[in-house]
């Protein structure tokens, strides 16, 4: 049994894994420094890979219901539509979940932490983490809990999910490489009329002028992002909303009638390196499993299983139920070739669905051997 697996930090990342882990059966002590969670809706896109993980753990009809389809996609220059792009199912054929979600961050996070409360976990709030250190065996944090006092605990494994300020990341001298673009952006959720409020995104685009409307749940609701002018970061200390320009929402014939949040930003280009194994075509172990019609049902199981696209060697289904290992079968069709598959191949799958092991004669002694040696 893993002793309690310590995550920093509760945000989308940081939430979901701690679902995950207790799902199977692992304590978790999920830690974040804020004192509530965020109010604002951030984030707003949720996309077909998350829902198909999601569906594993049985919470991706609820998001759906909550949430609406990411529709379409229209351009605008200097007042006038200049194009539509139509998404709806764009992912048809490739996904359970083709399309795109709205859905705000807020609500999401609100939602997973409700999941994490029904299995009896709870984010700990203004719990900060000072620094770590580590040994071969475990590692050891410093805490400081939200009356102030400071508590040393140790655990087997830390997660870092605390965002780009990461104290994890800084704890390890990993840099976070890369740099900030001139332009400052504002971002703002607002209620607003007019036509060009229906539920569709819209990116408007003048000579001096950028906008970007994107639809929020709720009639008129709206997050606006647009471009602050270098005439107006000179003038103000703070940026707010009256210093904003509006020719682009005039030329749209749009009224902002509230606002509801409002903030500014830099756009950043940041990456941390700690390896990397180079591009590759073919299915690899690390690979996500493709999703097809014919193994779609295989997706709403979280836990390990084997699939074989083809015959399998006679003695495999044994071997799996003497590991526990839910054993699939398909018969071979031509097609699945495209999806980077071979045939009388035997695929060993993670609870995410990306492959542990791929071995080509569907061996029973290379699953035992692989759960032996790497597990």
């Amino acid at each position: 049994m893993i002793d309690t697996v310590l995550i920093a930090g509760a945000g989308p990342t940081g939430l979901v894994l701690a679902l995950v882990l207790t799902r199977l059966g692992i304590r978790v002590r999920i830690i974040d420094k804020a004192l509530e969670p965020g109010t604002s809706s951030r984030a707003i896109v949720v996309h077909a890979r998350t829902l198909e993980f999601y569906r594993q753990l049985g919470i991706a009809d609820a998001i759906v219901q909550d949430s609406f389809k990411f529709v379409a996609a229209n351009i605008w220059a200097f007042g006038k539509r200049a194009g539509r792009i139509q998404l709806g199912d764009i992912g048809k054929g490739l996904s359970a979940f083709p399309y795109m979600l709205i859905y705000p961050q807020d609500e999401h996070e609100k939602f997973l932490i409700e999941e994490l409360k029904k299995s009896g976990v709870e984010v700990e709030r203004g719990t900060e983490l000072l620094s770590l250190s580590q040994t071969a065996d475990e590692v050891t944090a410093k805490l400081r809990l939200h009356d102030g006092a400071e508590e040393t605990f140790k655990t087997p494994y830390l997660a870092g999910c605390d965002g780009s300020h990461s104290a994890v990341r800084k704890s390890f001298n990993l840099e976070f490489s890369g740099s900030t673009y001139a332009q400052m952006f504002y971002v703002a959720d607002v209620e607003v009329e007019g036509a060009a409020a229906n539920g569709e995104l819209h990116l408007a685009i003048d000579e001096a002028d950028l906008l970007a409307i994107f639809p929020l749940k709720g009639k008129g609701h709206a997050r606006l992002i647009g471009a602050v002018t270098p005439e107006a970061e000179k003038q103000n200390e703070k940026i707010t909303w009256e210093d904003v320009k509006h020719e682009a929402l005039d030329r749209l014939k749009l009224n902002v009638k509230k606002v509801n949040w409002f903030s500014t930003y830099n756009v950043h280009r940041a990456f941390t390196v700690i390896s990397s194994d180079g591009p590759h075509s073919a299915l690899s172990p690390g690979d996500r499993m493709p999703w097809l019609w014919e193994n779609d049902n295989t997706f709403t199981h979280f836990g390990w299983q084997a699939q074989v696209y083809g015959e399998p060697e006679a003695e495999l289904g044994e071997t799996c139920d003497r590991l526990g290992i839910k054993l699939k079968t398909f018969k071979w069709r031509r097609d699945f070739a495209k999806a980077g598959l071979h045939e009388n191949t035997l695929y060993v799958l993670r609870p995410d669905m990306h492959i542990g092991l791929i071995s080509a004669e569907s061996n029973s002694n290379r699953i035992s051997e692989y759960f032996r040696d790497c597990l």
